[in-house]
This record gives C-alpha cells, structure tokens and sequence, in this order.
C-alpha cells in the first residue's frame, strides 16, 4: 500500500473527529457566526476535502510540489478550493474570512494526524497535508483574484435572487 494511501485511509477513519475538533476552532474564533454549528453540516466539505487527498494519492507520486507556472485556477488539486471560493463569494464571504476559516480546516487535519500517527511518518504526513491545502489555497486566491468587480456583481445580484425566490 502506497504510505499516502493509509493517510487518506486514516482521514476518512477520522471523518467524525476532525468535523469535531473543526466546529470546536469554528466557535472558539467566531466563524460559527457565520456557519452553521451542526456536524453535519460541515460533513459535505470534510469529504470533499478527503476526495481530493484521494485523487492526489491516486494521480501523484509522492508529495504534491508547487510550481511557479501551475495555473492553480485550472488544477485539479486545487479544483475543491477554486469551487468553495465561486459558492462562498457568491454568498457574500469575504477572502479573509474564507481563507481564515480555511487555516482552522487545515489545522484539524494536521491535529487528527498528530494525535493519531507517531514519528517520521506523521511528519510527512502533515506535510502532504500541508502541500494539498496550499495547493487549495492557492487555487481559491487565484479565483477570488480573477473576478471583476461586474462579474461579482452578478453574482451578488443571483444569490440575492435566490434568496428572495426561496423565502417566497
């Protein structure tokens, strides 16, 4: 079994205790606010999360670099950022919010590895875990950054549609 196969394996094993310890940072740094503080509904993104790990162990040998001419908007890795980034805009985030709540994501995940992996091996466990949020990161900043103010304008003006059709 590939070393990064029995990381993904253990993240999704721990699916329930890095939701845990994720709503915990949430509520303790006021970003519970704004989201919602039901388990469940953080589950969507935890395994949205995981999928990608999955889909890096699977087409990535090793520990996914960076490189200065990757276009993150159009990575695969960077895919879950890029698409949490267009729905949380569109919602009226802010990228500092987004990508602050993102560090408290990042930081459950290394947590759960620490507490449950010893030595070298959950060192460049967390390190894989470090490469695959960067790569996220640096996808959802790259589209948040893209965006014209028109274009976020629209957006703005749809989800407030939405909003009034569905309270309707």
């Amino acid at each position: 079994m590939n070393e990064y196969q029995e990381l993904v394996d253990l993240l999704n094993r721990e699916e329930d205790w890095i939701i845990r310890h994720l709503v915990e940072f949430a509520k303790a740094n006021d970003y519970a606010k704004y989201t919602s503080t039901l388990e469940e509904a953080w589950r969507a993104s935890i395994r949205g999360i995981n999928h990608t790990f999955q889909e890096s162990v699977r087409n990535i040998e090793g520990i996914p670099e960076h490189r200065p001419d990757r276009d993150y908007a159009n990575d695969p890795l960077a895919a879950f950022g890029v698409q949490e980034a267009r729905l949380h805009r569109s919602r009226g985030v802010t990228l500092s919010m987004f990508l602050g709540l993102t560090k408290y994501y990042r930081q459950a995940y290394i947590d759960c590895v620490r507490q449950k992996v010893s030595g070298e091996k959950a060192e460049r466990f967390r390190t894989y875990i470090d490469r695959v949020f960067d790569h996220f990161e640096m996808g959802f900043i790259s589209e948040w950054t893209s965006s014209d103010k028109p274009k976020l304008l629209n957006e703005l003006h749809g989800r407030n549609r939405a909003i009034t059709n569905e309270k309707n």
